[in-house]
Parts: structure tokens; C-alpha cells; sequence
């Protein structure tokens, strides 16, 4: 059985399809074995948030590190 990985361009666009995001200051990094890392800048908790449950609907996603900052 063979589990699809996430890319880097899917997650990305389920962040551009969550309503309320703002996926310009998001950066995606695909690190394999179906982990994701998040890095950017968020206004407030709310948004940190519906950032971080945006990818999960993602194929292959199994974890995300959430390195996002609340500016």
C-alpha cells in the first residue's frame, strides 16, 4: 500500500481555496514521509489557526510544523 506524498503545490492551493486566508505570506515546505512546514507571518490566533487546518484536507498530509509568527 502506497500512501500519496503532499506537494508542496497542493498544499498551497488548499490554503488559497480556505476562506479568510491569506496564502501570500504563507511558505510551504513539503519535508517528505507526508510532513508539512508552515513559516510566515499571521495577524491573529484566528488566522494562525485556519492556516494551520487548511492542509489537512491534502492528500498525503500526515503532520504539520508550524513555524507561523502572529505579527
Amino acid at each position: 500500500m502506497t500512501t500519496e506524498m503532499p506537494s508542496k503545490r497542493k498544499v498551497e492551493g488548499a490554503l488559497k481555496t480556505s476562506a479568510g486566508i491569506e496564502a501570500v505570506s504563507i511558505r510551504v515546505f513539503a519535508l517528505g514521509n507526508g510532513k508539512v512546514a508552515l513559516a510566515g507571518k499571521e495577524q491573529d490566533l484566528q488566522e494562525r489557526d485556519a492556516v494551520k487546518r487548511a492542509p489537512w484536507p491534502t492528500a498525503g498530509v500526515t503532520s504539520i510544523r508550524d513555524h507561523l509568527k502572529i505579527v
